[in-house]
């Protein structure tokens, strides 16, 4: 049973405590050996090359990366020129770069 079930009483009865004095600092020693500190963890921070990285996971970012291989390399083959392929190179990476300052923007307002 989760501690915002239990009656007061119940939840310093299961933790061994008194709701008047609490804890004495050699308890607090021993639990905090035991138990550790009550902190919550920190998440690492992702760096901004992670952000970037992590713009290309999107199913149609790489179907659009594809297509400008494919365009680039049948454009060198061909001697068709190497336009389209970089313009749609262009657009994914600008895609990119528009997607980790609104994630930056976003962290950057829960903080």
């Amino acid at each position: 049973m989760n501690a915002y079930q239990e009656t007061p009483k119940a939840v310093l009865d299961r933790l061994q405590t008194d709701h008047k004095k609490g804890l004495s600092s050699e308890e607090v020693l021993v639990r905090q050996a035991r138990d550790g500190k009550n902190e919550l963890r920190e998440k690492k921070k992702k760096t901004w090359f992670q952000m970037f990285l992590d713009q290309f996971r999107d199913f149609l970012v790489i179907i659009l990366l594809i297509a400008a291989v494919i365009s680039i390399v049948t454009g060198i083959i061909g001697d068709e020129g190497l336009v389209d392929g970089l313009i749609i190179l262009a657009i994914v990476l600008l895609n990119a770069f528009l997607g980790v300052t609104q994630e930056q923007r976003a962290n950057n307002a829960l903080a």
